[in-house]
């Protein structure tokens, strides 16, 4: 199989493997007629998304460490 070819993309969307966008001006590859990341084509295993605890307060995830955006207010 070849490498898959970059192109330069002309609208915004997002890849379906790792669900971040691809902005305008990205190189993504088409694969099974989508979009993705050249980093995410192919049969790379996907990484795992594990929820983040959300704030009480203010209603966001917080960070890896556990602090939030509201704890400095």
């Amino acid at each position: 199989m070849s490498a898959p070819r970059k192109f330069e993309a002309r609208y915004p969307g997002r890849c379906p493997a790792c669900h971040e966008p691809i902005d305008v001006g990205d190189d993504p590859v088409m694969e099974d007629h989508r979009a993705v990341h050249f980093e995410c084509a192919g049969d790379q295993p996907r990484p795992q998304l594990v929820p983040r605890e959300i704030c009480p307060r203010c209603f966001t995830e917080k960070s890896v460490s556990g602090a939030c955006a509201c704890d400095d207010a």
